[in-house]
C-alpha cells in the first residue's frame, strides 16, 4: 500500500517478480498523474491494476471512476488529524493569547496554512474590506517569508491594515492558535489543476471546537454542513464571507453551536479511526 505516485509506478513494474497485490491511495489524480513525467502511462496502469484504490473524498471517487475499469475497488476515507496535538483540557483563551502574543481585546479570525499563490489567500484579505468593525482581526499562520510579503502588500494597497502574519510556526503550536481564535477559515479556489480534496486543516479547525467558515464545494459538502458544523459561504465572494464572519460574531448562540457539533463529529476523523478503517478494508484483500 502506498501513496507515492513513483513507488505505484515501481512496484506495478516488479509486481510480476513481486507477486503482491498493490493498493494506492489518490489525494490528487492530476498532479500524481502529471507528476511522473515520462512514466505517466506506467503509473496509470498501475493504478488501474490495484486491488484497491483509496481516495479522500467521493467527489475525487466520482473522477477516478471514470477512467479506471469498473472491476477496480475504489473506497472513500477522508483525511484526518492527530488528536494528541490538542491538549485534553480546555485552556484558557486569554492565556493562550498571552503566551502567542496576541491582542486580548479583539475578535480574531484565523487561517492556519501555507499560503500560496494557488490558494489565493487574497480572497480572504479582501473579504476583510467588507468587515466594517475594527475590532474584527484577521491571522494568518504559516506561510513564507515571500507569501508574506506578497500578502502584505496586498493588504496595503486594499488599505486593510487589522491583519496579523506569524508566519512558519513549530506544528506543536499550531493548535495553540486553533484555540486562541474566534474563528477559523478555510479558503482554496476549486478551479484551476491544484484542489485540496480533504484538506487536513478542516479536521484540525473541528477539533479546536471553534466555529468553522468555509467554501461551499462538494468536497468540503461532504464533511462541513452549513448550518450544522460549520457556516458556508460563496468561494467567489468575499463580500459573502464577510457577513458570515459578521454572522457568526453577532451570534454566539449560532457560534458556540455549530463549533460544538464540529469538535463531537471530529473524533470520526483522528488517524487512529482512519488507520483502523484502513487495517479492516485491507484485511479483506
Amino acid at each position: 500500500m502506498t501513496r507515492i505516485p513513483l513507488l505505484l509506478t515501481i512496484l506495478h513494474i516488479l509486481k510480476p517478480f513481486l507477486k503482491s497485490k498493490l493498493i494506492y491511495e489518490v489525494h490528487d489524480l492530476y498532479y500524481e498523474y502529471f507528476s511522473q513525467g515520462k512514466l505517466k502511462d506506467l503509473f496509470m496502469s498501475g493504478l488501474k491494476n490495484t486491488v484497491l484504490i483509496i481516495t479522500i473524498s467521493d467527489h475525487l471517487k466520482k473522477e477516478i471512476r471514470k477512467i479506471v475499469d469498473s472491476k477496480n475497488n475504489i473506497i472513500t476515507l477522508h483525511d484526518a488529524f492527530d488528536p494528541a496535538l490538542f491538549p485534553s483540557s480546555p485552556i484558557d483563551k486569554d492565556i493562550l493569547r498571552e503566551e502567542l502574543n496576541l491582542p486580548r481585546d479583539k475578535w480574531i479570525v484565523a487561517y492556519v496554512g501555507q499560503l500560496h499563490a494557488w490558494k489565493r489567500p487574497e480572497f480572504i484579505v479582501e473579504a476583510f474590506r467588507h468587515v466594517e468593525d475594527e475590532d474584527t482581526l484577521l491571522l494568518f499562520v504559516g506561510g513564507s517569508e515571500n507569501d508574506i510579503k506578497r500578502l502584505t502588500r496586498y493588504a496595503e494597497h486594499l488599505g486593510i491594515k487589522q491583519i496579523i502574519f506569524k508566519g512558519q510556526v513549530p506544528p506543536i503550536d499550531v493548535p495553540k492558535y486553533l484555540l486562541a481564535a474566534d474563528c477559523l477559515v478555510h479558503y482554496t479556489p476549486s478551479s484551476g489543476p491544484m484542489k485540496s480534496y480533504s484538506p487536513l486543516k478542516i479536521f484540525e479547525y473541528m477539533a479546536a471546537g471553534k466555529p468553522i467558515l468555509a467554501p461551499r464545494q462538494p468536497w468540503i459538502e461532504e464533511v462541513l454542513k452549513d448550518g450544522e458544523n460549520a457556516l458556508l459561504f460563496d468561494e467567489d465572494s468575499p463580500k459573502d464571507l464577510a457577513e458570515k464572519i459578521e454572522l457568526i460574531k453577532n451570534n454566539p448562540e449560532l457560534a458556540d453551536r455549530i463549533a460544538k457539533n464540529a469538535k463531537q463529529q471530529s473524533a470520526r476523523h483522528t488517524y487512529q479511526e482512519r488507520a483502523k478503517r484502513i487495517l479492516d478494508i485491507v484485511s479483506r484483500f
